[in-house]
């Protein structure tokens, strides 16, 4: 169980650094820019729920 949630958070990390810098392209638009923030946003909340998860079975 423990792999299976680091290898969610590694690849949830890897795709915030593609979210991150794909800021920098010309997202065609103010909507393109906010839904990239709300995936970041969005990516970044689920890795501190499953690192919160890990936490919580490794006490067990």
């Amino acid at each position: 169980m423990n792999m299976e949630i680091n290898k969610k958070i590694v690849e949830a990390k890897k795709e915030v650094d593609r979210l991150i810098d794909k800021r920098s392209e010309n997202l065609g638009g103010s909507i393109n820019y906010i839904i990239n923030e709300s995936n970041i946003l969005k990516l970044e909340a689920q890795i501190e729920a499953y690192e919160e998860a890990l936490e919580i079975i490794s006490k067990d």
